[in-house]
């Protein structure tokens, strides 16, 4: 549902918003008015929200475009955030009180939906549990490995100046890192799936300081 068409005006987070819910109302409903969607966004865009006079969220636009409201979910208002410093003090106190295992909803005392911002749900997420300084959620069909800082010529650096990145083809500038780390002296992984996976070592810049191939 990716709007990707080139900014034409001065407000490209709502035109790229606006242009989401559009595509999905062009793509589907337009065709399928009685589709069931379900849409898995990243941060914010299903948020039911109009921030200001020119900027809404992509859900906030889908319900003026097609008049439908959607039911909207949230799973980062209530997580770890990277541990105690960052969590929220509510997050805090739902964990204190009895945390969970596993993901669960939110509800009220009469049953009903928590909604502490513009969702229509929240999903309590438990505390973080960490190995080799990364949660255990990322291992999810992927295996630890060893960064070899020698390789990347990092030895004589400073920490957190240096971003550590696993790409597969080098060639494509706009690639996403499979996984990436930010540089500190101790000894370091990346979590990777199987595959062969340029290693690279890139500063703040964005010089590539290093690199070596790894196969998993």
């Amino acid at each position: 549902y990716e709007w990707e068409t080139p900014c034409q005006g001065n407000n490209c987070d709502n035109e790229r918003e606006k242009g989401q819910a559009l595509n999905l109302y062009e793509r589907i409903l337009k065709r399928e008015p009685q589709a069931k969607i379900l849409v898995h966004v990243g941060r914010a865009h299903n948020a039911e929200l109009k921030e200001n006079d020119s900027t809404a969220f992509m859900a906030w636009h889908f319900r003026e475009i097609t008049g439908i409201d959607p039911f909207t979910i949230d799973q980062l208002f209530l997580n770890d955030n990277s541990g105690k410093d960052f969590q929220r003090a509510l997050y805090k106190q739902l964990i204190m009180n009895n945390a969970p295992s596993t993901p669960v909803v939110v509800r009220n005392a009469d049953r009903s939906f928590y909604r502490a911002t513009s969702y229509d749900m929240h999903i309590l997420h438990p505390p973080n549990a960490y190995v080799h300084g990364r949660p255990t959620w990322l291992e999810r069909g992927r295996v630890f490995k060893r960064i070899n800082t020698e390789k990347l010529g990092l030895q004589h650096l400073s920490p957190g100046t240096v971003l550590i990145q696993a790409i597969t083809n080098p060639s494509d500038l706009l690639e996403i890192p499979v996984d990436q780390v930010l540089f500190k002296k101790e000894l370091q992984y990346l979590l990777l799936p199987k595959g062969r996976f340029l290693i690279r070592a890139v500063n703040v810049n964005n010089k590539v300081l290093g690199t070596y191939w790894e196969n998993n």
